[in-house]
C-alpha cells in the first residue's frame, strides 16, 4: 500500500476544489447562455446544437432584423418626405420627434430653423393652440381626431395669406401622437366657387320664376274648373322654388360676409324664441306638440334679430317635424357660460348657450359631420309633408338649407353652432353658442318651468 504524502493531499485536493468550481461555472455558464438564448426571438434550431453557437445565430438574426428595421424606417421616412401632406410626431412630453419639410412648410416653420426644431416644444416651433388642444384630445381620448383650422402663413413676397389647414391626428406608442396635415387652400377656394355658380343661377331664376307665378295667378280665374287643381299646384310648386331661391341667395350673402348683411341691434333672445313658436304653433298643433322653455324672461345681445329669428324659425321647424306626436321640444338659455376662448385656453370668454332638442329619433351618426352641409338631408326617406305644410313660412322646410343657413348666421355673428343627438332623451339636440355682448337681464327668471310659451 502506498502512502500518499501530506502535498499529495493537497494536490489532489486543491484539484477536487479546481474542479468543482469549474463545474459549477460551466453550469452557470450554461444557465446565463441559455436565458440569453431565450431573449432573442425563437429559431429552429437544432437540440444538439452548442448553446454558443445557438446565441451567436440568434445575435446575428438580431442584427438583420435592426438592420431590417433601420431600412424599412428609411423607406418610411422617405415616403413621407416626399408625401404631398404634411406629416409631423410629437414624443409624450409634446416635444417634436420627427417632421417632413410639407409640415415645415404648412406650419410656418422657417427652413433655416429645421435642424433645431427636434427635441423642442410643438408650442416654442408652432404657436397653434388648434394644434396642441387636438393633440391633447387624442391622447386624452387615444381614438382619432380631425380639426379644421387657419393659420397665417408667410408668403415669398413677405405677405401673409390665410392658409386652411385640416388636422388628423392618430394615438401612437409610448405617449406619441402623429399629425397629418392637409393644405384645404383649393379646397375652399373651389367651394366659393361654386358657392358663387350657386348664387348666380339662383340669381337668374329669380326673375323668371316671379313671371311665372303671375301668369299663373292672371289666368287662374279663366281656368276651367277640371284644370283648376293644376293650376294651383303650379303656383305652389313656383311659390317653393321661389323661396328656394331666395334661400340661396340669402345663404350667399352671409357666406361671403356682406358689410351689409348683419345689422346688429339690442336683441331679447327669449322674445325671438316665443315669435317663432308663436308662427310655427299652427304647424305644432297638428301633432299636439307643446315647447319646453327653460331660462331667463329677458336676455339680450347685441345681434341681427331677423337674422336670430331665422334661426329658431329653421331649428324648430326641424323639431316640429321629427318629432312624434304628443312630445315636447325643448329650449334651454343658458347666459354667462365660460368657456374658454377658441384662440387662447388662458383666456376665458363669456357665452350664451341655446339648446334645442327635439324627441324625435335623431341624426344617424354617419350624418352628424354632414348635417350644416348645403343642401344635405340626414334621412331623404322622411316625407316632405310637412316642409309642405308650411311651404308658405319662412324657414326654408324641405330644401336642404335650413341648418346650412342656421350655421352661416351663428358663424357671422362670432358663434358657433353644433349637431348632436341627446344622450338621455335621443332626439336630435342643437347646441348653439354666441357671444355674450351688452348684456342686459331682469330681476325677473324662472329656471324650470315646464309650460310653453304663451
Amino acid at each position: 500500500m502506498v502512502a500518499i504524502s501530506a502535498g499529495g493531499l493537497g494536490f489532489v485536493g486543491g484539484l477536487s476544489v479546481g474542479l468543482g468550481l469549474w463545474c459549477w461555472s460551466s453550469v452557470r455558464s450554461q444557465r446565463q447562455l441559455s436565458r440569453l438564448v431565450r431573449l432573442f426571438p425563437s429559431q429552429s434550431y437544432s437540440a444538439t446544437m452548442p448553446l454558443q453557437v445557438r446565441l451567436q445565430k440568434a445575435v446575428q438574426f438580431q442584427q438583420q432584423s435592426e438592420q431590417s428595421l433601420h431600412q424599412r424606417l428609411s423607406i418610411w421616412q422617405t415616403i413621407l418626405q416626399s408625401a404631398p401632406v404634411g406629416y409631423l410626431e410629437v414624443d409624450e412630453e409634446n416635444h417634436v420627434y420627427w417632421h417632413n419639410a410639407k409640415a415645415a412648410v404648412l406650419l410656418n416653420i422657417e427652413p433655416h430653423r429645421h435642424a433645431f426644431t427636434l427635441k423642442r416644444s410643438l408650442l416654442q416651433i408652432v404657436r397653434s393652440y388648434e394644434l396642441d388642444q387636438l393633440i391633447e384630445s387624442v391622447r386624452q381620448h387615444q381614438t382619432p381626431q380631425c380639426q379644421d383650422w387657419t393659420v397665417h402663413a408667410l408668403q415669398p413676397q413677405q405677405q401673409t395669406k390665410d392658409l386652411p389647414l385640416r388636422g388628423s391626428a392618430i394615438p401612437l406608442k409610448e405617449g406619441h401622437v402623429g399629425v397629418f396635415l392637409e393644405d384645404r387652400w383649393e379646397a375652399v377656394q373651389l367651394g366659393q366657387e361654386r358657392d358663387r355658380w350657386t348664387s348666380d343661377v339662383a340669381h337668374e331664376l329669380k326673375t323668371p320664376l316671379t313671371s311665372i307665378r303671375l301668369i299663373a295667378e292672371t289666368l287662374q280665374p279663366s281656368i276651367a274648373p277640371s284644370l283648376k287643381g293644376w293650376v294651383d299646384r303650379l303656383i305652389q310648386e313656383t311659390m317653393r322654388l321661389s323661396v328656394l331661391v331666395q334661400d340661396i341667395l340669402e345663404l350667399s350673402q352671409i357666406t361671403f360676409q356682406n358689410p351689409n348683411v348683419l345689422k346688429p341691434t339690442e336683441v331679447d333672445v327669449p322674445k325671438l324664441i316665443q315669435n317663432a313658436w308663436v308662427t310655427l304653433e299652427p304647424l305644432a298643433q297638428h301633432k299636439n306638440l307643446s315647447l319646453y322653455y327653460e331660462g331667463p324672461d329677458h336676455h339680450f345681445l347685441c345681434a341681427d334679430g331677423n337674422r336670430l329669428l331665422r334661426v329658431f324659425l329653421n331649428l324648430i321647424d326641424n323639431s316640429i317635424k321629427f318629432s312624434p306626436v304628443d312630445a315636447a321640444i325643448a329650449i334651454y338659455l343658458r347666459p354667462n357660460v365660460q368657456i374658454p376662448a377658441p384662440t387662447n385656453a388662458q383666456i376665458t370668454q363669456e357665452w350664451v348657450q341655446i339648446d334645442v332638442i327635439d324627441a324625435g329619433s335623431g341624426f344617424p351618426e354617419e350624418s352628424l359631420n354632414h348635417v350644416f352641409k348645403r343642401f344635405y338631408r340626414a334621412d331623404p326617406a322622411r316625407g316632405r309633408a310637412a316642409s309642405e305644410v308650411s311651404e308658405n313660412l319662412p324657414t326654408g322646410g324641405g330644401s336642404g338649407l335650413g341648418l346650412a343657413i342656421a350655421h352661416q348666421i351663428i358663424t357671422a355673428h362670432g358663434g358657433t353652432i353644433e349637431a348632436k343627438n341627446h344622450p338621455h332623451q335621443g332626439g336630435a339636440w342643437i347646441k348653439i353658442l354666441l357671444p355674450n355682448t351688452r348684456l342686459k337681464i331682469s330681476s325677473s327668471t324662472h329656471q324650470s318651468v315646464p309650460d310653453k310659451l304663451q
